[in-house]
């Protein structure tokens, strides 16, 4: 299995090295890819949080934790299915 991480992803959009990757390895570098901006707009969730910031933004703290839920859920299912892969292959 190859090492790459996502700052070699970005710099190649165009690339095809990709395509010759296992399944299992593509999972593990789109994993970092979904959860790490989950991490900043759970942040600023929080911050909308803060019951002065309802007033200002009723609807967006709804609307982006229910979002952050489904990508979470997303980024579980793919982790859950990555393993299932490599078990497969392990047999």
């Amino acid at each position: 299995m190859n090492e790459v991480d996502s700052q070699d992803i970005e710099s190649r959009p165009d690339s095809e090295e990709w395509k010759s990757w296992s399944p299992e390895f593509f999972l593990t570098v789109l994993l970092p890819e979904l959860r790490t901006p989950l991490i900043a707009i759970r942040g600023y969730t929080e911050i909308l949080a803060d019951e002065k910031m309802k007033d200002h933004h009723p609807q967006a703290f709804e609307i982006i934790s229910k979002n952050i839920e489904k990508i979470t859920k997303l980024c579980d299912g793919i982790a859950e299915y990555r393993n299932e892969l490599a078990s497969r292959h392990d047999t």
